[in-house]
């Protein structure tokens, strides 16, 4: 039988730096072009948002939190430099979940969301995790909602314009100002409200969960393509939709996957590495180890049955514990192919760390920041994927220390913060 290294090394499946190190030189160009508004697969997409104006004195800040299941609104106490404090919480289906609803339906539901601790700040921080493009404003105009919302014809509506009339509908007192921002900027903007930014260098967020997406701050000079800040003093936060990025080889397996995926031409970075693709692509890693000689007749037998339906989760578990019982262990619970689908998903999960750690990277170079270890960048990684895998955590972990810090030369530091997305769109509100 073909061993695991040899096969990986046959279909181009990167497994060193000195592998991913022209992905990494890729991705730095396509952030310059995106900058200046080239073609390019990274749309680096200012937010309009600074890490550098959070206000010193505290606040009561209303914030609002719609993923793809729930809608969360809460009234936040910041005070900065200490833990924010949640006075009100409130959470209920996303509008337009249960069932089609008409756009007006959709933010007369929001306001209602809202409406108990409307009167209670005149400040809107709203983390709006669906196709945004954000403008100057701090408004958001919806290019589409997915994730199952059905609100027929509500494509090109501004969010903070919607909620402010529902409100003003509904009798709500203030004149709000509403700021929207996307989940990724949200946990960029949450660390600042526990890690000042006088301490660090750098700030990058980083959303590693179904999906993946970075941010990060970015000097005002270099974002040619945003007529409102090029030129300005500072910086800004761009949001870089990083799993779109698409300069890199794709194997086989990366092939396979593609061929199933609804949209097989988007998000290909994020195809490498999310909870929602690791899954379905060890299957397909697994087809194509089969297909090159890699397992025993009888492995070999079920794998070409079909799709084993493997999900991040198995891989998760596997990982913590290779020899309890478990979709990944029962292929092959012993032998040969035991150890050769251990490889397999170990390949995998390295070569998603090592993704992760060169987008950081890159992230790190472009800007200079991070080459004092005493002024390192705060990276705010969230995200279910990175934070229920122990092993993929460690091996990104692993490879800041072994390659970002040792071989790169710039240094560091991941946070967390307890409900980052309600957090950061509090920070944001804050920042106007």
């Amino acid at each position: 039988m073909k061993s695991v290294p040899e096969f990986l090394k046959e279909i181009g499946f990167i497994q060193t730096w000195d592998e991913m190190k022209p992905v990494e030189e890729a991705f730095i160009d396509h952030m310059k072009k995106g900058m200046k508004g080239e073609e390019s697969s990274l749309p680096m997409l200012p937010a309009y948002l600074t890490v550098d104006a959070l206000p010193e004195d505290s606040r009561d800040v209303i914030v609002m939190d719609a993923g793809g299941t729930n809608l969360r609104v809460s009234l936040l106490r910041i005070k900065p430099g200490e833990k924010p404090e949640i006075l009100e919480h409130y959470k209920q289906p996303v509008p337009g979940k249960p069932g089609p609803i008409t756009p007006d339906q959709f933010f007369e539901e929001l306001a209602k969301a809202v409406l108990p601790v409307a009167d209670k700040s005149d400040r809107i921080g709203f983390c709006f995790s669906f196709p945004c493009r954000i403008l100057p404003s701090l408004d958001g105009e919806i290019l589409y909602l997915d994730k199952e919302v059905d609100v027929p014809g509500i494509e090109g509506a501004l969010v903070g314009e919607g909620l402010k009339k529902a409100l003003e509908k509904l009798g709500a007192k203030h004149d709000h100002q509403v700021v929207i921002l996307n989940d990724t900027v949200a946990a960029l903007l949450g660390a600042l409200a526990e890690h000042s930014a006088s301490h660090y260098s750098g700030y990058i967020g980083m959303i590693l969960g179904t999906g993946f997406n970075c941010c990060y701050s970015e000097y005002n000079e270099k974002i040619l393509k945003a007529d409102a800040i090029s030129g300005k003093p500072g910086s800004s936060v761009i949001n870089m939709e990083a799993g779109a990025f698409n300069a890199f080889f794709h194997t086989e397996a990366d092939v396979l996957l593609r061929g199933r995926a609804q949209d097989p031409e988007r998000n290909l970075l994020e195809k490498t590495m999310s909870g929602e693709y690791q899954g379905p692509l060890m299957d397909c890693l697994m087809e194509s180890a089969a297909a090159h000689g890699c397992f025993s007749p009888e492995l070999t037998a079920k794998v070409q049955a079909g799709p084993l339906g493997i999900s991040a989760v198995d891989i998760s578990k596997y990982q913590a514990a290779p020899a309890k019982p478990g979709k990944l262990h029962d292929l092959a619970p012993e032998g040969e192919d035991a150890q050769t689908v251990y490889q397999l998903v170990d390949a995998l999960i390295e070569r998603a760390a090592m993704m992760a750690v060169m987008v950081l990277t890159s992230i790190m170079r472009e800007t200079g920041a991070g080459t004092d270890p005493l002024k390192p960048v705060c990276v705010a990684i969230e995200g279910t994927t990175f934070m229920k895998n122990d092993i993929f955590r460690q091996k990104i972990m692993s490879h800041l220390i072994q390659y970002t810090q040792r071989t790169r030369g710039y240094h560091c530091r991941v946070m967390n913060t307890d409900e980052a997305n309600l957090v950061g769109s509090a920070v944001a509100a804050m920042t106007v």
